[in-house]
């Protein structure tokens, strides 16, 4: 982990980069585990962008759809 994505992490889990050194030497598996966590919320956020993209995606075929529709 570099300096600076430790000193990020530590503000983001309200801790300091000296204790996430610590941690990474001597609970490996506990950042392994923060990183995870941290990676999984990321994927969930895209995922409901990209959900919401396909709501306004769907919106807009059915209106189009409509005015086909009207148009017959």
């Amino acid at each position: 982990m570099t300096t600076k994505e430790r000193n990020e992490l530590a503000d983001r889990i309200n801790s300091t980069p000296k204790t996430l050194y610590n941690w990474e030497t001597s609970k490996p598996e506990l950042i392994k585990l923060l990183l995870l966590g941290l990676q999984k919320e990321k994927e969930i956020e895209h995922g409901l962008e990209n959900e919401q993209d396909l709501a306004k995606k769907l919106e807009e075929l059915t209106k189009r759809m409509d005015i086909i529709e009207k148009v017959r």
